[in-house]
Protein backbone atom coordinates (compact mmCIF):
# COMPACT_ATOMS: atom_id res chain seq x y z
CA UNK A 1 0.00 0.00 0.00
CA UNK A 2 1.30 3.67 -0.73
CA UNK A 3 2.09 5.41 2.35
CA UNK A 4 0.34 8.75 3.09
CA UNK A 5 3.62 10.61 1.77
CA UNK A 6 3.81 8.87 -1.34
CA UNK A 7 0.00 9.29 -1.89
CA UNK A 8 0.35 13.08 -1.00
CA UNK A 9 4.11 13.42 -3.06
CA UNK A 10 3.06 11.59 -6.36
CA UNK A 11 -0.50 13.24 -6.72
CA UNK A 12 1.19 16.92 -6.06
CA UNK A 13 4.37 16.65 -8.35
CA UNK A 14 1.93 15.88 -11.30
CA UNK A 15 0.07 18.41 -10.45
CA UNK A 16 2.94 20.79 -10.06
CA UNK A 17 3.38 19.86 -13.71
CA UNK A 18 0.09 19.96 -14.87
CA UNK A 19 -1.56 23.71 -13.19
CA UNK A 20 -0.67 27.37 -13.92
CA UNK A 21 -0.56 28.46 -10.06
CA UNK A 22 1.34 26.34 -7.92
CA UNK A 23 0.08 27.55 -4.71
CA UNK A 24 -3.10 26.04 -5.20
CA UNK A 25 -1.13 22.49 -5.47
CA UNK A 26 0.90 23.20 -2.11
CA UNK A 27 -2.65 24.06 -0.21
CA UNK A 28 -5.10 21.38 -1.45
CA UNK A 29 -3.01 18.30 -2.40
CA UNK A 30 -3.49 17.18 1.25
CA UNK A 31 -6.80 16.04 -0.35
CA UNK A 32 -5.04 13.05 -1.45
CA UNK A 33 -5.08 10.87 2.05
CA UNK A 34 -8.64 11.59 1.99
CA UNK A 35 -10.04 8.28 1.18
CA UNK A 36 -8.01 6.63 3.91
CA UNK A 37 -10.12 7.95 6.29
CA UNK A 38 -12.65 4.89 5.83
CA UNK A 39 -10.16 2.72 7.91
CA UNK A 40 -11.76 4.54 10.76
CA UNK A 41 -15.32 2.93 9.63
CA UNK A 42 -13.31 -0.41 9.42
CA UNK A 43 -13.83 -0.50 5.92
CA UNK A 44 -10.27 0.55 4.21
CA UNK A 45 -10.23 0.37 0.66
CA UNK A 46 -13.88 0.19 0.76
CA UNK A 47 -16.33 2.86 0.46
CA UNK A 48 -13.84 6.04 -0.15
CA UNK A 49 -11.66 4.22 -2.57
CA UNK A 50 -15.27 3.51 -4.63
CA UNK A 51 -15.48 5.20 -7.92
CA UNK A 52 -19.14 4.91 -7.38
CA UNK A 53 -18.35 7.43 -4.62
CA UNK A 54 -15.37 9.36 -5.99
CA UNK A 55 -15.90 9.87 -9.75
CA UNK A 56 -19.24 11.66 -8.80
CA UNK A 57 -17.79 14.04 -6.32
CA UNK A 58 -14.93 15.16 -8.56
CA UNK A 59 -17.45 15.70 -11.09
CA UNK A 60 -19.53 17.44 -8.92
CA UNK A 61 -16.44 19.58 -7.60
CA UNK A 62 -15.38 20.32 -11.35
CA UNK A 63 -18.83 21.11 -12.74
CA UNK A 64 -19.61 23.69 -9.34
CA UNK A 65 -16.61 25.43 -10.19
CA UNK A 66 -16.60 25.38 -14.07
CA UNK A 67 -20.61 27.05 -13.49
CA UNK A 68 -20.69 29.01 -10.91
CA UNK A 69 -16.84 29.62 -9.37
CA UNK A 70 -14.95 29.58 -12.78
CA UNK A 71 -12.03 31.69 -10.78
CA UNK A 72 -11.66 28.54 -8.85
CA UNK A 73 -11.42 26.03 -11.98
CA UNK A 74 -7.57 25.13 -11.41
CA UNK A 75 -8.45 24.40 -7.08
CA UNK A 76 -11.19 22.28 -7.96
CA UNK A 77 -9.34 20.18 -11.27
CA UNK A 78 -5.87 19.50 -8.00
CA UNK A 79 -9.18 18.24 -5.29
CA UNK A 80 -10.69 15.79 -8.02
CA UNK A 81 -7.38 14.76 -9.20
CA UNK A 82 -6.11 13.88 -5.91
CA UNK A 83 -9.23 12.01 -5.05
CA UNK A 84 -9.06 10.00 -7.95
CA UNK A 85 -4.86 9.66 -7.57
CA UNK A 86 -5.58 7.43 -4.35
CA UNK A 87 -7.25 4.94 -5.60
CA UNK A 88 -5.27 4.48 -8.81
CA UNK A 89 -2.22 4.20 -6.84
CA UNK A 90 -4.10 1.84 -4.48
CA UNK A 91 -5.35 -0.29 -7.31
CA UNK A 92 -1.99 -0.17 -9.07
CA UNK A 93 -0.47 -1.77 -5.65
CA UNK A 94 -3.15 -4.30 -3.75
CA UNK A 95 -6.63 -4.33 -4.02
CA UNK A 96 -8.90 -2.20 -3.61
CA UNK A 97 -13.13 -2.33 -3.93
CA UNK A 98 -13.13 -0.36 -6.86
CA UNK A 99 -16.96 -0.66 -7.99
CA UNK A 100 -18.13 -1.03 -3.96
CA UNK A 101 -21.11 -1.86 -3.50
CA UNK A 102 -20.45 -4.63 -5.50
CA UNK A 103 -18.60 -6.68 -3.26
CA UNK A 104 -15.30 -7.04 -6.02
CA UNK A 105 -11.98 -6.25 -5.03
CA UNK A 106 -9.91 -5.41 -8.36
CA UNK A 107 -5.89 -4.96 -8.51
CA UNK A 108 -3.68 -4.95 -11.37
CA UNK A 109 -1.33 -7.82 -10.66
CA UNK A 110 2.30 -6.90 -12.31
CA UNK A 111 5.22 -9.98 -11.40
CA UNK A 112 8.78 -10.09 -12.97
CA UNK A 113 9.90 -13.41 -12.88
CA UNK A 114 12.94 -15.51 -13.61
CA UNK A 115 11.88 -18.42 -15.80
CA UNK A 116 14.25 -21.19 -14.32
CA UNK A 117 13.24 -23.66 -17.21
CA UNK A 118 15.12 -21.47 -19.43
CA UNK A 119 18.53 -21.96 -20.51
CA UNK A 120 19.29 -18.62 -20.44
CA UNK A 121 17.83 -16.87 -17.14
CA UNK A 122 14.88 -14.81 -19.21
CA UNK A 123 12.74 -12.54 -17.06
CA UNK A 124 8.76 -12.78 -17.65
CA UNK A 125 6.89 -9.80 -16.94
CA UNK A 126 3.19 -10.85 -16.50
CA UNK A 127 0.33 -7.98 -16.31
CA UNK A 128 -2.89 -8.60 -15.72
CA UNK A 129 -6.00 -7.65 -13.89
CA UNK A 130 -6.80 -9.49 -11.00
CA UNK A 131 -10.52 -9.59 -9.45
CA UNK A 132 -11.90 -11.84 -6.57
CA UNK A 133 -14.81 -11.52 -3.97
CA UNK A 134 -14.11 -8.98 -1.52
CA UNK A 135 -14.82 -10.99 1.78
CA UNK A 136 -11.93 -13.70 0.64
CA UNK A 137 -9.67 -10.72 0.45
CA UNK A 138 -10.65 -7.77 3.20
CA UNK A 139 -8.19 -7.73 5.71
CA UNK A 140 -7.71 -5.25 8.46
CA UNK A 141 -5.53 -2.47 7.23
CA UNK A 142 -3.47 0.58 8.62
CA UNK A 143 -1.56 3.02 6.16
CA UNK A 144 2.11 3.96 7.18
CA UNK A 145 3.04 7.50 6.88
CA UNK A 146 6.53 6.99 6.07
CA UNK A 147 9.32 4.98 4.53
CA UNK A 148 12.82 6.21 3.32
CA UNK A 149 11.49 6.65 -0.77
CA UNK A 150 8.40 8.06 0.31
CA UNK A 151 9.91 10.47 2.13
CA UNK A 152 12.40 11.25 -0.39
CA UNK A 153 9.55 11.68 -3.24
CA UNK A 154 7.89 14.16 -0.65
CA UNK A 155 11.11 16.31 0.20
CA UNK A 156 11.58 16.16 -3.75
CA UNK A 157 7.89 17.64 -3.75
CA UNK A 158 8.53 19.96 -1.61
CA UNK A 159 11.20 21.22 -3.09
CA UNK A 160 9.41 21.57 -6.47
CA UNK A 161 6.46 23.57 -5.09
CA UNK A 162 9.49 25.66 -3.42
CA UNK A 163 11.00 26.35 -6.24
CA UNK A 164 7.82 27.20 -8.78
CA UNK A 165 5.71 29.21 -5.87
CA UNK A 166 8.80 30.85 -5.25
CA UNK A 167 11.04 30.74 -8.01
CA UNK A 168 14.06 33.20 -5.91
CA UNK A 169 13.39 31.26 -2.80
CA UNK A 170 16.78 29.32 -2.58
CA UNK A 171 18.51 32.73 -4.19
CA UNK A 172 17.21 34.75 -0.89
CA UNK A 173 17.79 32.46 1.53
CA UNK A 174 21.42 32.30 0.73
CA UNK A 175 21.45 35.57 0.51
CA UNK A 176 19.82 36.18 3.81
CA UNK A 177 22.60 33.49 5.29
CA UNK A 178 25.63 35.24 3.77
CA UNK A 179 24.00 38.73 5.12
CA UNK A 180 23.71 36.77 8.54
CA UNK A 181 27.31 36.27 8.76
CA UNK A 182 28.42 39.73 8.04
CA UNK A 183 26.74 40.84 10.51
CA UNK A 184 27.92 38.09 13.42
CA UNK A 185 31.25 38.59 12.27
CA UNK A 186 33.24 41.24 14.28
CA UNK A 187 35.06 43.72 12.53
CA UNK A 188 38.59 42.94 12.13
CA UNK A 189 41.27 45.55 14.23
CA UNK A 190 43.17 48.08 11.84
CA UNK A 191 46.37 49.68 12.37
CA UNK A 192 45.02 52.56 14.14
CA UNK A 193 43.26 51.32 16.96
CA UNK A 194 44.63 51.24 19.73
Amino acid sequence: MPTLLAHIAIAGLVCLVLVKEPKWVLLLVWVAILPDFDIFFGLHRIIFHSLFLLVPISVAIIGVAYRWYPQYKEPAFIIAFCLLSHTILDWLQYWNALLWPIPLAFWLNIQITILPTSPIPTPLLIIGPMIAPLHVLFEPSTGTLFDPLTTTFFLLFLAVAILRIWPDFFQRLRTHSNKTKETTTPAEPTDTDP
